[in-house]
């Protein structure tokens, strides 16, 4: 690969001896390189810039041809008015394109919030083409956006690249409720057990099961096979059907006359209903 030149000047020199070109140079000290011919008594060279006066006085058949590397690049794009234009130009738009915000991008662990976040940063005029806010203003919106949205996220982040303004945030976490263990559950009156909905603790009986009040039928406590007992606390309820016997009486003399199949003569009536011991502490 050719090695870019930060600067040389090229020259086209018509002479009949190149020996006579070269002693030249030499005695007034000028460093030339690809010192080429080209044509019959025609040569070409390279020279430093600073070297141009000296060269253009030694010979009179010597010619500037043009000018090579960087800063020939550059001498020829600054040389046109048109590409000075240009450039001043695209410098002022490059400004004041650079002091709006041309993109958000949120960042974030739900999706479902983003439309809050969003129309929270319009509150504070933090909008695609809007104004950009220097770093100590965003850090002061970012403290009381985090304030605002406390609820919902538990970390917010507003950074600033350029016309980039990037926003991370994680939602906030849920503490995970954890239940109370109550201890052993006794009944609470005479029944038969229906059904369990315990998960935690030994159920002591079976569904259909006749009880009697306080008869445990949850413990704490479970047996392992080493025969030792370990507390688990107890969670859960169990129904049972309950019942009352209700006697009924009724003065004779009042109900004279009455046929003997009344019901309300002597008669026992019986109402059901159901207990339900609740694993509480």
């Amino acid at each position: 690969m050719k090695k870019l030149e930060l600067g040389k000047n090229v020259y086209q020199l018509v002479i009949y001896d190149p020996v006579i070109a070269l002693e030249n140079f030499k005695s007034k000290n000028i460093t030339i390189t690809s010192f080429v011919k080209t044509d019959q008594y025609t040569y070409q060279f390279k020279a430093s810039p600073l070297h141009h006066h000296k060269i253009m006085q030694s010979f009179k058949g010597v010619k500037f041809v043009r000018k090579e590397g960087v800063l020939g690049i550059i001498r020829n794009l600054i040389s046109s008015r048109t590409t000075i234009i240009a450039l001043i130009i695209g410098i002022l738009c490059i400004n004041y394109f650079s002091s709006f915000i041309l993109r958000i991008s949120i960042k974030g662990d739900a999706p479902s919030l983003e439309p809050l976040i969003v129309k929270t940063l319009e509150k504070y005029n933090i909008k695609p083409y809007n104004y950009l806010l220097d770093n100590e203003k965003l850090l002061e919106i970012e403290t009381e956006i985090a304030k605002e949205l406390r609820e919902q996220v538990e970390f917010f982040q507003i950074r600033k690249r350029g016309s980039l303004i990037t926003i991370r945030y994680f939602k906030r976490r849920v503490s995970p409720i954890i239940p109370v263990l109550g201890e052993n559950l006794y009944a609470q009156k005479d029944g038969l057990v229906r059904y369990f909905r315990v998960s935690n603790g030994q159920v002591m009986v079976k569904e259909n099961q006749y009880v009697r009040k306080g008869d445990l039928l949850v413990s704490a406590y479970v047996d392992k096979t080493d025969g030792t007992r370990e507390y688990v606390g107890t969670l859960g309820s169990v129904y049972a059907n309950t019942w009352h016997r209700i006697t009924a009486s009724v003065d004779e003399e009042k109900v004279k006359g009455l046929s003997d199949a009344d019901p309300l003569v002597g008669v026992q009536m019986i109402s059901s209903g159901y207990f339900q011991a609740v694993g509480k502490p």
